[in-house]
């Protein structure tokens, strides 16, 4: 009976550790955000919340010209834009906006999600950002804005192309906070990860289209996975370590300082 206690303690013991372990892992970053905001409780940090899209055409990666750095290529994306609630929600966590209202809603208030935040405020920005609301655009609505934005098409093409074409999540990106360099300052990072999937004849014209333009390399280029890793294009093209994020969860390759 003894003999049995202790192989049933022993084994209740084994999986609970087992079982922390697991737990451990599958939440190491959001551990390792706490653990931070606990040591820097008063510290402002940047907020940064975005899409990127992967469109791949056969084993390359279509990148274009960043807009803000045009001696870097980077995948489509942006940030996620924030309504006027929103706005008004975050301010009383104390977030400062660092934009200027956006150009793309017309009348309709709605801002870059980017700024800074107290640290003590950080959890409760996430768990604002996962909730289900009209406070912001969706991710989904954001990459589709930033294809139309980004993409110089003929008129008609973008539209039919998103007809017949889907994004599928293939990754989120969370980057726990983290010292940038350029103005020496903390940075918290969210980023989902969609891939354009032509399903018909206008969606694969469309990459046909883009293609072309890669191979043109005015404002387009497309890259290896390995040109990717490397930083640099076939043209000798700067590529932006965001990149990265359409391989795997992290960027391996410092970041270029921070943009003012």
């Amino acid at each position: 009976m003894v003999l049995f206690l202790q192989t049933l303690a022993i084994s209740l013991v084994i999986a609970l550790v087992l079982r922390s372990g697991e737990w451990i892992v599958r939440n190491r970053t959001t551990i390792r955000t706490w653990f931070w905001i606990t040591l820097h409780p008063r510290t402002t940090i940047r907020i940064s919340v975005g899409v990127l899209c992967q469109i791949r055409l056969e084993d390359e990666y279509l990148l274009i010209r960043q807009s803000w750095r045009r001696q870097q290529l980077g995948p489509i994306g942006g940030a996620i834009h924030v309504f006027q609630p929103g706005v008004d929600r975050l301010l009383r966590l104390s977030f400062v906006l660092e934009g200027t209202k956006e150009d793309h809603w017309g009348d309709l208030n709605a801002y870059a999600l980017r700024g800074t935040l107290p640290a003590s405020h950080l959890l409760t920005f996430q768990k604002w950002l996962h909730e289900d609301t009209a406070e912001r655009e969706t991710f989904e609505e954001g990459i589709q804005r930033e294809l139309y934005e980004e993409i110089q098409l003929p008129d008609g093409t973008l539209d039919n192309a998103l007809a017949f074409g889907s994004f599928h999540r293939i990754r989120n990106v969370v980057e726990p906070p983290r010292k940038v360099s350029g103005p020496n300052i903390w940075q918290w990072r969210y980023l989902r990860v969609f891939e354009f999937v032509p399903r018909q004849t206008n969606g694969q014209a469309l990459m046909k289209l883009l293609e072309t333009q890669g191979s043109s390399g005015t404002y387009v280029e497309l890259v290896s996975a390995d040109d990717i890793r490397a930083g640099r294009s076939p043209r000798g093209t700067q590529i932006g370590n965001h990149a990265e994020f359409l391989l795997a969860e992290r960027a391996n390759r410092p970041e270029m300082p921070w943009r003012t």
